[in-house]
């Protein structure tokens, strides 16, 4: 990290951050109902450097649309095969 960045980055009362982010089941041009969460993968951050310390990706087979759309795995990265592994 460079010097003027980080003389940018405001003092924090927590030594890290967990970003949460949710990847869902999807279609092209409409919507699916229910949509259904099929990973929900974790950074942990400290706030110091600002650097990713650890890492966790968790797969949800869907119940509803078990079967991906190939818009879905192109958009989000996540195969058939990986779900069905979890």
């Amino acid at each position: 990290m460079s010097r003027a960045m980080a003389n940018k980055i405001q003092k924090q009362i927590f030594k890290y951050f967990i970003v949460l982010d949710f990847e869902a089941t999807c279609m092209k041009d409409r919507k699916i109902e229910p949509q259904e969460i099929i990973e929900f993968p974790m950074l942990k951050i400290d706030t110091k450097s600002l650097q990713i310390t650890s890492e966790f990706h968790r797969y949800v087979k869907p119940v509803h649309h078990y079967i991906l759309t190939p818009f879905c795995s192109e958009l989000t990265g996540i195969t058939q095969v990986r779900l069905v592994i979890w």
